[in-house]
């Protein structure tokens, strides 16, 4: 992400970690309240970790990283993270323990933490199943993202129906193994909105868009409402401290900084991605955007080009049978 496009949006990044790191534990409210997971948690850093406690905040230090640069290690660092925790999943226990393969998830996570921080910040500590769930979670999304980035919709489309027993839930069912059903719509859903304050109100039936509109239109809904979700109160309003004009956004912790950073680099590559795919219609010559495959304006500029190519045809196997 470009200074320029943090400017414009006002996204502040920044990510933080316990300055002496993470460790799996229990931990005593977790234990009180009768579960008794384990956690991953920040080490207390003024004594040796005995894996039974989870350290005052008071007691750590964080080291923080600020930028775009940051943000983008994080997000590039869980897309190799989350591919892991979903793509193999493994059972909890056997008789000697956790399993070879699930003690690497683990350690991974640990490894993931120590320099990018918690996904739900240390006052949120989550399981390994948590880190899976959310790892799922991430990936459909960005299986979503890529299908707008490419322009090839056909397989997240068809994963598009509406929902067992409820026809008027229009849902999105992911292809990873703890994936969960995302609902994009629900009949009755509709906005009325005005441009202007002196303008007539209009009115947006999103069941009908989502249902009778264009794959990409429902895509770009299935995206964007369940990043809305994902990012409902997860964001912060900073005001400069030198300035009555001035103000930024921060993301409350790093699975927030995750998605808004998804966002923007879905973005900018459906814009750059839409400028490389510029060309022409092949019948009246106007500007064609759209995916690689698309050549022309619309039907219409399809029949005629293809009537006169017909005709043109028609003419050639005459004259050659004279």
């Amino acid at each position: 992400m470009t200074r320029r496009r943090m400017d414009q949006w006002g996204i502040h990044f920044a990510v933080s970690a316990n300055s002496s790191g993470y460790s799996w534990m229990q931990i005593p409210w977790k234990q009180i309240e009768g579960d008794e997971g384990v956690y991953l948690a920040p080490i207390r850093g003024d004594v040796q970790n005995d894996n039974s406690m989870m350290p005052p905040l008071t007691q750590r230090v964080e080291v923080c990283r600020n930028g775009a640069g940051a943000a983008r290690d994080a997000y590039n660092a869980f897309r190799g993270l989350a591919v892991q925790l979903a793509e193999k999943p493994i059972p909890e226990t056997n008789i000697e323990g956790l399993f070879p393969d699930e003690k690497n998830q683990e350690q991974s996570i640990v490894n993931f933490a120590n320099k990018h921080g918690t996904l739900w910040g240390d006052n949120d500590p989550g399981t390994l199943k948590d880190w899976q769930r959310e790892a799922a979670d991430f990936l459909d999304l960005l299986d979503v993202s890529r299908a707008l980035i490419s322009g090839d919709l056909r397989k997240v489309n068809s994963r598009i129906g509406r929902m067992r027993g409820h026809p008027d839930i229009l849902v999105y069912r992911g292809r990873h193994r703890r994936s969960k059903t995302m609902v994009i719509v629900t009949a009755g859903d509709a906005s009325t909105y005005r441009v202007a304050t002196n303008a007539l109100p209009q009115r947006t039936d999103f069941w009908k868009v989502a249902v009778e509109g264009s794959p990409h239109a429902r895509v770009q809904m299935l995206f964007n409402g369940q990043l809305n979700q994902r990012l409902a109160g997860g964001l912060s309003l900073g005001l400069s401290v030198l300035s009555s004009k001035e103000a930024f956004v921060t993301p409350k912790s790093l699975i927030h900084l995750l998605y808004v950073r998804m966002w923007l680099d879905t973005t900018e590559k459906m814009d750059i991605d839409l400028e490389d795919r510029r060309m022409t219609c092949k019948h009246c010559g106007e500007e064609v955007k759209g995916r690689r495959s698309k050549e022309f304006c619309d039907d219409r500029c399809r029949w005629e080009y293809n009537n006169r190519r017909r005709a043109l045809e028609k003419k050639l196997t005459a004259l050659e049978s004279v």
